[in-house]
């Protein structure tokens, strides 16, 4: 029996060398997260609150890139265009484009339909 234990103790050390261990500290939304959508190549994911913000996130390492807050209430849908180069939001009001890099309003729509589906 003792030497069960001694060999299983020899053996710990190399079992934590084969399992590495990473430390991720997520800062996400403080809301509900309503909508999730992967960019067409994969490499981004997008994300939209009910806290009124948006996140873009490095798919592969889900390394949080950029936050923008949209001041018209929850967002409802989330979308990135083809290209990737713009962001297309749904709130219960407005539809916005924005400019994927900057963050940046490129034109915004009032909507008085309920929104269940947007895309570019």
């Amino acid at each position: 029996m003792s030497k069960i234990v001694f060999l299983t103790l020899l053996c710990l050390p190399v079992i934590g060398l084969a399992q590495p261990y990473q430390l991720m500290v997520q800062a996400g939304h403080k809301g509900v997260v309503r909508t999730v959508t992967l960019s067409k190549d994969g490499r981004l994911l997008l994300t939209g609150s009910r806290d009124g913000t948006i996140k873009i996130w490095e798919a592969r390492t889900r390394k949080l890139l950029r936050t923008y807050n949209i001041q018209q209430g929850g967002i409802k849908k989330v979308d990135f265009s083809v290209d990737g180069k713009y962001i297309l939001i749904g709130t219960d009001r407005l539809l916005q484009l924005l400019d994927t890099n900057t963050g940046k309003t490129i034109h915004s729509f009032e909507v008085n339909v309920f929104l269940e589906a947007a895309r570019i």
